[in-house]
């Protein structure tokens, strides 16, 4: 079954208001984070959001899990719809 929504440990994000995605280091801290950002729109106001992660891998494997199932659910959204009989 195909959802509007993505989620894992970090994160839970609704497909029906995102807008843009995208991954980043946080290169100013002693400690390095990574993140996966979203631009959300919600009530036509634009809401920023991001979600951290320990690692790289970490966080550009959520990224491409993320990408990909926002890419079903666009898919199921405009497939043809079958009467079931």
């Amino acid at each position: 079954m195909i959802t509007h929504t993505f989620y894992d440990e970090n994160a839970l994000v609704d497909f029906r208001y995102l807008v843009a995605v995208e991954p980043w280091d946080d290169d100013e801290t002693d400690t390095p984070l990574y993140y996966v950002g979203v631009l959300l729109e919600v009530g036509h106001t634009p809401q920023r959001m991001s979600f951290p992660y320990p690692t790289s891998a970490q966080r550009d494997q959520a990224f491409a899990r993320l990408i990909a199932a926002h890419q079903a659910w666009e898919s199921f959204c405009h497939a043809p719809q079958v009467d079931a009989e």
